[in-house]
């Protein structure tokens, strides 16, 4: 469900997104609840429904879309044979010069695409969190992605971009505060190195804070405080990509439910890959997610 919100979120469906972030409310709430029976979870069914419904209609209109798109294309190919039926343009085709002119770059549309549209992702996420973001990257539009590896490339930058915002880059009054710029720097890079294909995200932003983590942990009753105390920097983020646990006091629509993580964990070790994070207290986080090709 948390999936299926970050995919609605950014491709701007919102009423998707809508019915999709109340189901993950109740089923939140069924998570921490000590007794279920069978009528606990008619609500889901009634959000399911409605998301049922809505997937329905959207398709319904896509097929009207196709369906007309033919149209359009053969109503202008017919006329197209009338126009050229001149002697003068005949005349005029056949002696024509195509020497000159600029070639057309058409490789790099779909990433440039595909840029924009984490963009203005991470730019909705920050408005409705109060804070300035400036998404940068060299790389994605340079480097093709296999075909194999594109559905979890993106829904891992989804998931980590948005975590990016939401956890990473602090507010304009705070970052100010701390000498930096208002607008927090969220990198995006890929790179191909023949076996292994890499994705890295990386903000500049207020980092890590193990002493957090390890406060929530002992809040929510996980562990001892003894306990806690003794686990390693390398432990506390194992449990700060376990399901439910998040640092976030107040869940919204962008996160605070501890899913977004685990959806990367889980998707990283799906397709064998290789998760790294390196995190400076008030300067930077960085994810490395290496996925291999084959």
């Amino acid at each position: 469900m948390h999936s299926l919100k970050g995919e609605a979120s950014a491709l701007k469906l919102h009423s998707f997104t809508k019915i999709a972030s109340d189901a993950e409310d109740k089923l939140h709430a069924l998570q921490n609840q000590g007794q279920l029976s069978g009528n606990d979870f008619l609500p889901l069914a009634v959000h399911l429904d409605d998301l049922l419904s809505l997937s329905n209609t959207i398709a319904t209109l896509g097929e009207r879309i196709n369906r007309s798109a033919p149209t359009a294309a053969k109503s202008s190919t017919v006329q197209a044979p009338i126009a050229t039926q001149s002697p003068v343009a005949d005349h005029a085709a056949s002696n024509a010069d195509f020497d000159g002119g600029l070639d057309i770059d058409l490789d790099n549309e779909a990433d440039d695409d595909l840029l924009s549209f984490y963009n203005e992702f991470t730019k909705e996420i920050a408005a409705r969190q109060g804070k300035q973001v400036q998404l940068k990257s060299t790389t994605l539009t340079q480097t093709s992605i296999p075909a194999n590896l594109a559905k979890p490339i993106k829904e891992i930058s989804i998931q980590l971009l948005r975590n990016a915002v939401v956890h990473g880059i602090e507010s304009p009054s705070v970052r100010h505060a701390t000498g930096k710029t208002d607008v927090g720097i969220i990198d995006l890079e890929v790179q191909d190195n023949g076996s292994n294909f890499m994705l890295v995200v990386q903000d500049d932003g207020q980092g890590i804070n193990y002493d957090s983590i390890r406060n929530k942990l002992i809040e929510e009753g996980r562990f001892g405080t003894e306990e806690t105390n003794q686990l390693s920097k390398g432990d506390l983020l194992k449990q700060l990509f376990s399901s439910g646990f998040s640092t976030k006091e107040h869940a919204d629509e962008d996160g605070g439910r501890g899913v977004g993580l685990d959806i990367i964990k889980a998707k990283v070790k799906e397709y064998d890959g290789k998760l790294n994070v390196n995190s400076e207290l008030g300067q930077m986080t960085r994810f490395v997610i290496t996925l291999p090709k084959a």
